[in-house]
């Protein structure tokens, strides 16, 4: 599995081998024709989309490596002994051969082009017209998760939505990041168009018509297209399909998966071939005991901790005083194994029951309902609809405990605009969004400067993967600064 296939690379197409992985033909048999040509064979290929989703969030690309650790919530302590490439995201000195980007960028890229088989050879599989339209809207939105992820970290992009011969796949240009948005937008509103709103039991955890839009109201709300994200947000919250768990434990659970808050999430299972490591990379290392603020409990972690990811004095000073998502998802000390008090903070959120080898069957969220109505929040505001900004800012600060706001402490737009910032950063907390916000909203030069960082323009995107410029012969040019 070292050489992982993304669309301009690609040579061979072949996946992990494990029971529950789908093996699938080479490049050179579907562009013959040999394969893809029964209902059964797509249905296989995009299972296999849905499956590379775990690799994009797992435990090799570290998914809040790059959006949560670049940012001014958590950084890498010297003393837990990262490697170089960790340390490198977090200190903004990444260079073009940092395996965590080379990873995403290989990842994604796998991902797209398995979305890419489903679209280009499902017109011509005999099949129900309701099947062919879910599995077109279903490719379409994995395609649009993957591609968003690659705007944000990696700016302007080879931008494929069909298949290519190896030699074509050489000279595909880069697009402008804000025009593959545009086709994201479109994609979407296809897809939401296409799938249903909900599937029984055994298929909960594909994309639904909910997930599709809640991903077009942010790519629109990134795009800063705030009336066509209001309408779109507003479909999923009219909807009546979600809302908001009073229990924070149970949002994230793995006893409580694709639970009601939840638009879609990576599955995962408790089968070490298909769980998830990321949670416990956060636990200081060599286990231990915390007293539980949330639960009243005294909690016991694992000894395989990493010590991943410690949150900054300004994270934890950014939670108001009886915000329950604090003591749910934050911890200020621990005891360890051999009963000394260690006054190091950490993250607790993702308290995931673990199986053997501390591994989880736990899912990660891509787009939960909280996020939905903090979204639409951002969308009113910017259309000038303070009030209901702040009424749906208030539905989040509810759950969490806290006082409603008003318009006597929030006058006008920009201050309403701050409040929702605010909001995200710590409801939001370690699922991946705060560096993308920080850049979006124009405030990531500054931010780090407080963090100690003098940080340029270019800075806000990471470097293209040397092995994606290589493999063209240069034909990819890098991204300027690096």
């Amino acid at each position: 599995m070292k050489k992982l296939i993304y669309i301009i690379l690609v040579s061979v197409f072949w996946v992990s081998c494990s029971e529950d992985f789908l093996n699938l033909a080479p490049v050179s048999d579907f562009a013959d024709g040999d394969f893809y040509n029964t209902e059964e064979d797509i249905t296989q290929a995009l299972t296999a989309a849905y499956d590379n989703l775990q690799g994009v969030y797992g435990p090799g690309e570290n998914n809040y490596n790059l959006s949560e650790l670049r940012s001014d919530n958590v950084y890498a302590p010297a003393s837990v002994g990262h490697d170089e490439n960790t340390y490198n995201i977090d200190l903004f000195m990444v260079n073009s051969t940092n395996d965590f980007t080379e990873k995403n960028w290989d990842k994604c890229y796998h991902g797209i082009y398995r979305c890419n088989v489903v679209l280009d050879r499902i017109g011509d599989i005999e099949m129900s017209d309701n099947l062919k339209n879910q599995y077109i809207g279903e490719a379409l939105t994995l395609r649009a998760i993957q591609y968003f992820r690659l705007v944000r970290l990696f700016g302007d992009l080879p931008f494929l939505t069909t298949f290519l011969s190896i030699e074509d796949s050489y000279e595909m240009s880069r697009t402008k990041a804000a025009d593959i948005l545009a086709q994201l937008i479109v994609d979407l509103e296809t897809a939401s168009e296409k799938l249903p709103e909900s599937y029984e039991n055994s298929n909960k955890g594909r994309v639904t018509k909910g997930a599709a839009q809640g991903l077009l109201g942010k790519i629109l709300v990134y795009s800063k297209e705030y009336s066509a994200a209001k309408d779109a947000l507003g479909k999923v919250i009219s909807s009546g399909n979600y809302k908001l768990l009073s229990d924070l434990v149970k949002v994230y659970s793995s006893t409580n998966k694709n639970n009601e808050e939840i638009l879609f999430s990576v599955q995962y299972s408790d089968d070490k071939a298909e769980a998830e490591f990321f949670t416990p990379r956060l636990y200081p290392k060599g286990g231990g005991t915390y007293e539980d603020k949330a639960t009243g409990k005294t909690v016991t972690f694992p000894k395989g901790g990493a010590g991943y990811c410690v949150p900054t004095k300004e994270l934890i000073n950014a939670f108001e005083p009886g915000d329950k998502r604090k003591d749910y998802g934050l911890q200020l000390a621990f005891t360890n194994s051999t009963g000394q008090y260690i006054e190091v903070p950490f993250i607790s959120k993702f308290r995931h029951e673990y199986a053997s080898g501390m591994v989880s069957g736990a899912n990660w969220p891509i787009l939960r309902y909280a996020e939905v109505l903090l979204l639409y929040a951002e969308a009113l505001n910017e259309t000038g609809d303070l009030q209901g900004a702040i009424d749906n800012l208030n539905k989040v600060r509810s759950r969490a405990g806290l006082a409603n706001l008003s318009s006597s402490n929030i006058g006008n737009q920009a201050a309403c605009r701050e409040a929702i910032y605010k909001e995200r950063r710590v409801e939001l907390m370690m699922e991946g969004d705060r560096w993308f916000d920080l850049v979006r909203t124009g405030k990531a030069i500054e931010t780090m400067a407080v963090q100690g960082f003098k940080i340029d323009d270019h800075q806000l995107i990471y470097p293209l993967p040397q092995s994606a410029i290589d493999v063209t012969n240069n034909f990819l040019e890098q991204n300027p600064g690096y």
